[in-house]
């Protein structure tokens, strides 16, 4: 389980701030000053967290972006990572195009799911799934920009019909 703290100071007062997510279960514990703040359990599919904290007179959130790595996580105050200094925006939501490209990559299941049987439908169901996967949750990372995770996307759409026309031709 990853657990992630970073201290903050607002009015010459200390804060430490904790994150503990278990990425399997997509369960989520904030901490502030040792006392629970926060805890959610992310849907089906764990496509990362926001989740604004109030301390005193400042707000700071807590990001958990899913990247083709794992997750990353950090914490922003007025769009600044308080980790690297950067200007970092959260993407709350995955985009409309990222659902258009999974939803065609789950196409390529199709393929398959039509003329065989239920090992081979398991079996690229699986294989595409995962990948879909993989494009929904990239295109909430706000560490790259815009055109880098639709281009990973449309890479990952071109993988899943590769997955499925070979094997459709396989068992034929």
């Amino acid at each position: 389980m990853p657990h992630n703290a970073w201290e903050v100071t607002v009015n010459d007062k200390k804060h430490v701030i904790t994150l503990d997510h278990k990425a399997f279960s997509g369960n989520y514990v904030i901490h502030l000053n040792n006392r629970s703040y926060n805890t959610a359990t992310s849907s089906m599919i764990d496509l990362g967290n926001v989740t604004p904290i109030n301390i005193e007179s400042e707000t700071y959130t807590v990001l958990s972006a899913p990247t083709l790595r794992g997750f990353r996580y950090d914490l922003i105050h007025d769009g600044i990572s308080v980790v690297t200094g950067k200007k970092i925006t959260p993407i709350e939501k995955a985009p409309t195009w990222a659902w258009i490209i999974a939803l065609v990559s789950i196409g390529a299941f199709s393929l398959v799911l039509l003329q065989y049987g239920a090992l081979y439908t398991g079996l690229v169901g699986g294989i595409v799934g995962m990948i879909a996967y993989l494009g929904l949750a990239n295109s909430r990372n706000p560490y790259m920009p815009e055109s880098t995770r639709i281009a990973i996307s449309l890479g990952l759409l071109i993988v899943c019909w590769c997955v499925g026309l070979f094997m459709r031709l396989v068992v034929q």
